[in-house]
């Protein structure tokens, strides 16, 4: 975010546009559908940051989906954009905090699979015989009510650095 102001009762936001990128998205249809976990993993790392910083402000996002994911094809460096839909968080973030642990997690199921998380033909894509076929790693899910301080340090991830 490069500035923020006031107008009218409405929060604007500035954000830089970096270039040359893509939406996440485009940049899966390039990749034929999915990254190599490893890729996925840097991705993730990186917008897992980027949400918490948000949550750190108390702001949340409202629409992480991989169109508002924009990744500079040269760097490879992530940014959140449209935060069109954001709130503030209050004083007991856990309703926002969820939300957008849920859509990190729909986010890395797509980059890895190339299947939407949550797909009406699809009920229980993780009995499905295509998604066990990828190979992906087994790695334990953590349900807790902490989430936003536990999934940075899930095995699968590797430690994120929280610091700004």
């Amino acid at each position: 975010m490069l500035d923020w102001f006031v107008e009218d009762g409405t929060h604007i936001l500035i954000m830089e546009y970096p270039h040359p990128c893509e939406t996440l998205a485009n940049f899966l249809e390039s990749h034929k559908g999915r990254l190599k976990e490893t890729e996925a993993r840097h991705l993730l790392r990186q917008a897992v940051n980027a949400a918490k910083h948000s949550i750190d402000h108390n702001l949340t996002h409202g629409d992480l989906h991989r169109e508002n994911v924009l990744i500079n094809t040269r760097t490879m460096e992530l940014k959140l954009i449209d935060f069109g839909f954001s709130s503030l968080i209050p004083d007991t973030p856990c309703e926002g905090v969820a939300e957008m642990v849920l859509s990190m997690g729909s986010l890395v199921f797509m980059m890895t699979t190339g299947y939407e998380a949550f797909n009406r033909r699809d009920q229980d894509l993780l009995h499905n015989p295509r998604i066990k076929a990828l190979g992906l790693s087994k790695g334990k899910s953590s349900r807790s009510s902490e989430h936003e301080q536990k999934m940075p340090y899930h095995p699968w991830s590797g430690a994120v650095s929280w610091a700004h």
